[in-house]
């Protein structure tokens, strides 16, 4: 005598298929058959009130709720390292109408992540800025108020020697106008404030670069070098 069958629909992970229809197969009962098809109607209803749920459009749901959930359980506390996780399954977290409310909190953990990071980035960025402006605190002079008409100050650090004199003997022997003056020193490099005619602008670069020495821009400050350094503080 044949028994009548009952026709079960069967939803598992793809990486999980083989391993249930093995079992399945196994205990010698059931007739499988894979099928692509729509859910069932009564249980479309119960995850999306209204509309039909395909395959497609359930693995993008699943995918992004566990990517939520992966972000999650960094915040999560841990109470060993083989403690169980609680479980909690797709079709109760469907019907208790929690997915919505889980997946803003998901959202909103994820943007806080990303504006941590962005912060974490500037942070970085003005202690960078605030270093650097350091070894010319001694520079009492505003910025905006280095380069006037006829006159500029420019910066420069140098590595090792040579020294303010090798500066100044190859400006004499190009008949270039320059000041120059130590502002400090940090082992190898000497940082190094240079006054010229900005009629010699051109001739002071080129000799700066004949020892390697690299200028130190100004175009993102205003104020002082102490005035700069302060406001990093203050962030």
């Amino acid at each position: 005598m044949i028994e009548k069958m009952e026709k079960l629909h069967i939803y598992c992970l793809r990486n999980q298929t083989s391993d249930i229809m093995e079992e399945l197969l196994k205990a010698g009962v059931v007739q499988t058959e894979r099928t692509q098809s729509m859910l069932p109607e009564d249980t479309a209803r119960v995850l999306q009130p209204g509309e039909g749920l395909d395959l497609s459009r359930e693995e993008t749901l699943l995918a992004d709720l566990t990517s939520s959930i992966e972000t999650l359980k960094v915040y999560g506390s841990k109470k060993g390292l083989f403690a169980k996780r609680p479980e909690v399954s797709y079709s109760s977290l469907m019907d208790d109408g929690m997915l919505m409310d889980t997946m803003k909190i998901c959202e909103r953990v994820s943007s806080i992540v990303s504006e941590r990071e962005e912060l974490n980035k500037e942070l970085k960025k003005e202690e960078f800025r605030k270093t650097s402006y350091l070894p010319w605190e001694s520079l009492d002079i505003a910025a905006e108020d280095m380069k006037t008409g006829t006159c500029g100050i420019s910066c420069y650090i140098l590595q090792g020697p040579p020294v303010i004199d090798d500066l100044k003997a190859a400006a004499d022997e190009k008949d270039t106008a320059l000041y120059a003056e130590l502002v400090s020193a940090e082992q190898d490099e000497q940082y190094i404030a240079v006054v010229y005619p900005v009629s010699e602008e051109r001739s002071v670069r080129d000799i700066a670069g004949m020892y390697g020495a690299r200028e130190f821009k100004l175009e993102d400050i205003s104020g002082t070098f102490s005035d700069n350094i302060a406001a990093c503080e203050g962030k």
